[in-house]
Order: structure tokens, then C-alpha cells, then sequence
């Protein structure tokens, strides 16, 4: 790709990422009582693999990073009204193509508003409604969901309502289907659609739908923007999720099969996790997963994950990972080491 290129998609990302994260700033400016908090978050890891060595390139969807997290909530007499976030770091991957290692990553960057009676509308960059990736916070962990392979993406562009229906959590979003970066094109679009009971039980399940057809891109970065791929890819899937906490114990469930590009897909992950016996610093959690793609043998693939986190401190977290794909198509079989430290804190 030429730079006059290279340039022209930096100042695509710039045009609209920018000015909505000055609307984000300016967002405790829509009166009543705002409070606000801003949180750091830094990361590191590096990896060994038995086919490349030794590396700090990206996995898991976490690199070496510096970020921040800006939260807040605007309040009037009859109580919150307003909610907003923009988390977002600049992160160091020296794999990522074109000679880019360095990248913005938007994460988070939205606005909520509080219509009544439990409903609610949000506008900007936010998780689509689909599978366990919208119950569970991934944004620093080794482990993932099925997302990446599902959606395509763990975050886009769109608007979305939240509300009640029948005792049930449902949350239905329009996005624009290109993930990190801004783009449309080739008619893509991302529908999703998501009812579960309500948290705070020791048992929670949800159901998702999703339609859409979503762009392809090499890295999760915002600025520059990724390499898009030309074409969208359709896809049309169903999942299932589930969350269940027996003492110590926590299992969770996540589901996903239908059509991408008119043929089979299916795939599911499974996470068991607890603290160390006598410690709570220490947690062991593994995960099994599996996805299978009909038209792309070099999809099919088998993945075990067994992961030990240790906290350091209420803000350092390490971790250490043992992971082992087998894959039935194209991809050589693979196992990597990766161990990370991690810290998120309230700002002083």
C-alpha cells in the first residue's frame, strides 16, 4: 500500500473517531451532578511458541500496551440519565502488517441514555449483542470468548436498546460491521439481537441472534485503520451462553452455530474456573474450544488453555498461560507459553 494511501486511512479513522471522543469529553456537560472516574491500565506480555520461538507479538487479543478508561454518570432529581465511557490505549505489536506496530485501539465509546422503566439507548463503539462476549469483561484477560469467530469482531460502530421483555434482559443493536476501525463498505452491516436472565444470580443464561455481513480486517487497531477486506462476508448465526457459580466454582458456557458465506458453521468453549486452594490471590482457570467452518478447512480447530493469574497488588495482575491448538485443516499444530503482566487502578 502506497503512504499517500496509508495516510488517506489514517485520516478516514481520524475523521469520525476523533470528534466522538471529544463528545465524550464533553459529555459531563449536559447538566445535572456528574461524576466521573478515570482509571490507568498498562500491559506486557511475552510468549514462546514451539514453532517461532521466543516473540512479544500480540495474542489472545492483548499486546503491550498503555491505556486509560474514562467513565462517568450524569444525575438529575430523579437519579442517573446518563452514562458514558471511552476506553482506549496505544498498544505495541511488532506482528501487525505493513510495518504498523504502533496502533490506537477505541475500545469502548459510548453514551447511554436512561429513556425509563428500564430501558435505555446507546450510540458509538460497543460489544455487539451477541454470546457471552456482552456478559463478561475480556478487555485484559488471556482467556477470550467465541467472538472473534462468531462476529468477526469483539466491538463496532452502531446504536442499540436495551430493555425488558417478559422478566428477561433483551438488548437489540444496529452496527455498521467493521469492528475496530470505521468503514462501510460492500453493503456491510451487523444486526444482533440478545435476551438472558437477569445477573446477580448464581445462574444466568442467554440466547443470541445475529445477521449482518461483516468486513475481514488484519488487526485490532482503530488508528491507523486495519487492512479491510474488499468483500463483506455474510453471516447468519444463533448462539447460547451460560454463567453458573457453585462456591468457589465458576463454569461458562458459550455457544455458536449457523451459516457464514452460505455454509456450516459451529463452534462452542467451555471455562472452569476457581481460586487456589487457601488463597484467593491466586486463580487456575481452563478452556476448551472449538469452531469448524464448512468452505475453510484452515478454521477447524481445536484449542486447551489452562491459566494461572496471581494478584500482585488490587492494581498488578500476572498471568501465565499453557495453550494448545490442533487444528484439522491447513494451520501446523501449535503450543505457546505467554505470560503477562497486567495493571488496571483508579488514578491518583
Amino acid at each position: 500500500m502506497t503512504g499517500e494511501a496509508e495516510r488517506g486511512r489514517g485520516r478516514t479513522a481520524s475523521r469520525w473517531v476523533l470528534p466522538f471522543i471529544l463528545i465524550l469529553a464533553a459529555a459531563p456537560a449536559a447538566g445535572g451532578e456528574v461524576s466521573t472516574v478515570l482509571s490507568l491500565e498498562a500491559g506486557g506480555l511475552v510468549s514462546y511458541s514451539d514453532l517461532d520461538g521466543w516473540s512479544a507479538d500480540g495474542v489472545f487479543s492483548q499486546t503491550n500496551e498503555l491505556g486509560f478508561e474514562y467513565f462517568g454518570k450524569a444525575s438529575g432529581e430523579r437519579g442517573d440519565f446518563l452514562t458514558f465511557d471511552l476506553q482506549t490505549r496505544l498498544s505495541y505489536d511488532p506482528a501487525r502488517p505493513d510495518d504498523e506496530p504502533w496502533a490506537i485501539e477505541v475500545h469502548n465509546a459510548w453514551l447511554e441514555y436512561k429513556l425509563g422503566l428500564g430501558q435505555q439507548v446507546r450510540a458509538g463503539h460497543f460489544e455487539p449483542a451477541f454470546g457471552l462476549e456482552r456478559a463478561v469483561d475480556t478487555h485484559g484477560t488471556l482467556l477470550q470468548t467465541l467472538a472473534m469467530d462468531a462476529v468477526g469482531a469483539k466491538h463496532d460502530w452502531g446504536v442499540a436498546y436495551r430493555g425488558q421483555l417478559g422478566g428477561a434482559d433483551l438488548e437489540v443493536a444496529a452496527q455498521i460491521g467493521s469492528g475496530m476501525g470505521i468503514e462501510r463498505k460492500d453493503g456491510s452491516f451487523l444486526a444482533t439481537a440478545r435476551a438472558s436472565t437477569p445477573p446477580g444470580g448464581a445462574f444466568r443464561i442467554g440466547g443470541s441472534l445475529l445477521h449482518g455481513r461483516t468486513l475481514d480486517s488484519m488487526g485490532m487497531r482503530t488508528i491507523p485503520q486495519p487492512l479491510y477486506s474488499e468483500t463483506a462476508t455474510e453471516r447468519t448465526m444463533a448462539g447460547a451462553d451460560a454463567e453458573w457459580s457453585a462456591g468457589a466454582l465458576d463454569l461458562s458456557l458459550d455457544a455458536a452455530a449457523g451459516w457464514i458465506e452460505d455454509q456450516g458453521a459451529v463452534g462452542g468453549l467451555l471455562q472452569v474456573g476457581a481460586p487456589f486452594p487457601r488463597t484467593d490471590a491466586l486463580r487456575v482457570e481452563a478452556q476448551f474450544s472449538a469452531w469448524w467452518e464448512e468452505h475453510v478447512d484452515e478454521e477447524a480447530a481445536l484449542s486447551a488453555v489452562v491459566c494461572a493469574s496471581y494478584r500482585l497488588t488490587p492494581g498488578w495482575t500476572l498471568r501465565a498461560a499453557i495453550a494448545s491448538d490442533r487444528s484439522y485443516g491447513n494451520i501446523p499444530d501449535e503450543t505457546r507459553l505467554v505470560f503477562q503482566a497486567y495493571y488496571y487502578g483508579v488514578a491518583p
